[in-house]
């Protein structure tokens, strides 16, 4: 779909010449250019989201776009493919090679030229650049959170399930991990984890300020889907639904998408020490969040 999306707007004359290198999968291309062909400033800008090289029809892609912003561990992909399949919405990937990960904008670029509606989700906080490409974009906001401790025994447990993380790829740290009673291993996690979530949620609480985001509470939207597509079409998405919810929530269940493991809810407030709790605490004030409901407990 991407192949088919850059043609049709390459057709258009929708991506300047240096923009369009970016979407040159090996970007072979840019190993024969010199410096002075890069156009430095140009693909900073691009990368960046400047409006100086985005056409009017890119920027007003916006009303067909929805960016979701996904706290780790907070049932993303379920939550993705369920708004896709209700609002019969394109699944598109906006991060670098796919990934889920931060936000690419040559891919924004690719969901904002669709004629369609899409829906893209990534992991990416409301950094400066990811903030300008939304002022220069006008996409639709989804974010979603979950509670901090629920969110770090979790994340602890799916170390120990997948035997590593991108946080802790030292063969010996792992190892060390690994062998390490549950109460060490959370403290591993708290350390590793506590303050990239914190900034997560604080930076789109802050974002908020200024962008019309819609914000999904993983602890509310468990037991209550339905609701929350709905409480979508009307207040986020002006957008009738497409399908039932209570249909495509059946759906997906039986096996018709991604699995959705609703995990336990409570379990920092079961598992944590007050060692721990302090320790978290400790790191949320930085954000100035040690007194917030995120934290869970």
């Amino acid at each position: 779909m991407i192949k088919k999306t850059i043609k049709t707007a390459r057709k258009k004359g929708l991506i300047p010449p240096i923009i369009d290198k970016q979407f040159n999968p090996n970007m072979r291309e840019w190993n024969d250019l010199s410096p002075d062909e890069w156009g430095a400033k140009e693909v900073e800008s691009a990368l960046e989201g400047q409006p100086e090289i985005l056409p009017d029809e890119i920027q007003e892609g916006g009303d067909n776009t929805i960016l979701y912003f996904a706290q780790p561990k907070s049932a993303s992909l379920y939550i993705n493919k369920l708004v896709s399949k209700v609002f019969e919405a394109e699944e598109y990937w906006v991060g670098f090679n796919k990934g889920s990960g931060d936000l690419y904008f040559p891919r924004l670029v690719g969901a904002l030229l669709e004629n369609q509606l899409t829906v893209s989700h990534c992991h990416a906080v409301a950094d400066k650049y990811v903030l300008e490409m939304l002022r220069n974009t006008h996409p639709k906001v989804l974010v979603s959170y979950r509670n901090l401790g629920d969110t770090l025994i979790s994340r602890r447990d799916m170390i120990v399930r997948d035997k590593g993380a991108r946080e802790l790829m030292s063969d010996s740290g792992l190892e060390r991990f690994l062998s390490s009673s549950k109460e060490v291993q959370t403290d591993i996690t708290i350390e590793l984890f506590a303050a990239q979530y914190l900034n997560f949620y604080s930076s789109w609480k802050s974002a908020a300020n200024e962008f019309d985001v819609h914000f999904i509470n993983y602890d509310e939207f468990i037991s209550n889907q339905e609701q929350e597509m709905i409480e979508m079409s009307e207040e986020f998405l002006d957008r009738e639904l497409v399908r039932d919810p209570k249909e495509v929530i059946e759906e997906i269940s039986s096996g018709g998408g991604v699995n959705f493991n609703k995990g336990k809810k409570g379990r920092g407030t079961d598992e944590l020490t007050e060692a721990q709790r302090a320790r978290i605490r400790q790191i949320a004030a930085v954000f100035g969040l040690e007194n917030s409901d995120y934290l869970g407990f």
